[in-house]
């Protein structure tokens, strides 16, 4: 005796192609229904239908294709996949490193005739490097250095570092080990080592592993987002220390373009800067540096490096230390 299912049988084989479950759908049709093919092509409605359903199915099969291929990490073709594995592995992927270099400045003859003593040149004021166009910061120990119109400061050096820096602001939720994505549309060019996270305008320390935050230490951790940016965590008391609710936190970060900010030259006197910022007088009155100041390079920016490549975070990063 047949069974009562046989004569509802579609598909005479598992197959692993839309086109041949589309043609084995419409075979079925044409004989239960005693109709011509014709009925069934694009031309007609039900054809039309069968169609669409052809097109969603496809889709379906590629999600699905795409979902198993990128949960591989050996498989995996966007790079947002491959980090992202790898940070669930336990490796911390390497973002951009900006190049750093060295500059003297030195006062012009107009700075003679300048109406003001010296200039207040603050932290990260922005140059324009000539040669390639890139924008460069300057990185001071401190918040500001003291510049004198007189010359008597002339030689003085200060490091430089090849990006633009950027700021975004979250609110603490007060919760043990919180965490915060801070996306960028640069992606993996936030600088692998520059970066600052302020709460209530106090710097707090920068740990590797939250098991290295000492009891109570005002400390965060910041690692290479999963999906995109930086991911920032703090304490829960026991290792580090929890945010207070409602605390504004501050995360200052730099986009660099990596190895491409090195300038390979064997004569620095060809490197030639200009200052994007204004510095200021005691008043606080905005001075165009560029009016008084020259700008001589005593090393070039360099060791600068791309993003780590992902051929080297699938090697490592099933194979990270613990």
């Amino acid at each position: 005796m047949a069974s009562p299912t046989s004569n509802f049988k579609v598909l005479s084989r598992l197959s692993l192609y839309v086109e041949d479950l589309l043609t084995q759908t419409i075979t079925y049709l044409t004989s239960k229904f005693n109709q011509s093919r014709a009925v069934f092509t694009a031309a007609s409605p039900f054809g039309q239908i069968l169609l669409v359903i052809e097109n969603l199915t496809q889709l379906v099969f590629y999600y699905i294709e795409d979902s198993i291929t990128e949960l591989n990490i050996n498989e995996s073709t966007r790079l947002t996949s491959v980090y992202s594995l790898a940070t669930l592995a336990g490796h911390n992927p390497s973002r951009a490193v900006s190049s750093i270099g060295e500059i003297t400045l030195a006062t012009n003859e107009d700075a003679l005739s300048a109406p003001y003593e010296y200039v207040i040149i603050p932290n990260l004021t922005r140059l324009r490097c000539l040669n390639n166009g890139f924008t460069y910061i300057l990185d001071l120990p401190q918040e500001e250095v003291k510049f004198s119109f007189s010359g008597t400061d002339n030689g003085v050096k200060l490091q430089i570092r090849q990006g633009i820096v950027e700021t975004q602001r979250v609110i603490s939720k007060g919760n043990p080990i919180d965490s915060f994505s801070i996306s960028s549309p640069q992606n993996y060019y936030v600088d692998n080592f520059f970066v600052n996270v302020y709460v209530n305008g106090e710097k707090w320390t920068k740990y590797d592993s939250i098991l290295d935050m000492p009891r109570g230490e005002k400390a965060v951790l910041v690692k290479t987002g999963i999906t995109s940016g930086i991911d920032i965590f703090f304490g829960n008391n026991n290792y580090g220390k929890i945010p207070p609710r409602g605390a504004e936190i501050i995360v200052e970060y730099l986009v660099t373009e990596g190895a491409a900010g090195n300038i390979r030259t064997n004569d620095p006197t060809k490197v030639q800067f200009e200052f994007i910022d204004t510095g200021f007088s005691i008043l606080g009155e905005e001075i165009n540096l560029n009016d008084y100041i020259t700008i001589e390079v005593t090393n070039p920016p360099f060791f600068g490096s791309a993003a780590e490549d992902s051929n080297l975070t699938r090697l490592i990063a099933p194979r990270v230390s613990k």
